[in-house]
């Protein structure tokens, strides 16, 4: 069953149960996010915006904040090579791989498929989500510290409903 619970224009709460682990503040939010570094293609903004959601989440009341990088044309620029020369680690790519040598998970895909496949890999239970529509990135900036304070999910909508009430 779902509940809807409306927050003024930027985004509906809908509670859901997806397949997977657990963190959060909120009670009911399970998030496992394996990754070291978190690395965010910068096609599109809401990359961003879903990589700054899980960089910092927190845990049994605690911060837990992982470092967040931007990549443009799928290369780190000179200063990032060097701040990942001196850190060893998984990098968490989302939207477009990225060339290294380091070992990587990649959740490729348009900003609406990357929401969706983190939310039904990494969240094992959440009683709400955040959904943003992907043609308001204005409306959306203020999702990111929301769904990390609350440890909840983003999920972008861009005409994937079918997709969204599948999660």
């Amino acid at each position: 069953m779902v509940h809807i619970s409306y927050i003024p224009v930027v985004f509906l709460v809908f509670s859901i149960l997806t397949p997977n682990i657990y963190v959060g503040i909120s009670n009911n939010s399970q998030i496992f996010l394996p990754g070291d570094i978190i690395v965010v293609s910068n096609i599109d903004p809401y990359f961003g915006i879903l990589g700054a959601s899980i960089a910092c989440s927190y845990k049994s009341g605690e911060e837990v904040l992982k470092p967040l990088l931007v990549v443009g044309d799928k290369d780190f620029t000179d200063q990032q090579k060097r701040f990942l020369d001196k850190i060893s680690g998984t990098l968490m790519v989302l939207g477009e791989p990225v060339h290294t040598d380091l070992s990587t998970i990649d959740i490729l895909g348009s900003p609406a498929e990357v929401s969706l496949k983190i939310a039904s890999t990494f969240y094992e239970k959440s009683e709400e989500v955040l959904i943003i529509p992907y043609s308001s990135y204005k409306l959306s900036i203020i999702a990111a510290p929301l769904a990390s304070y609350l440890g909840i999910p983003i999920l972008i909508y861009d005409h994937n409903d079918v997709e969204i009430q599948h999660i």
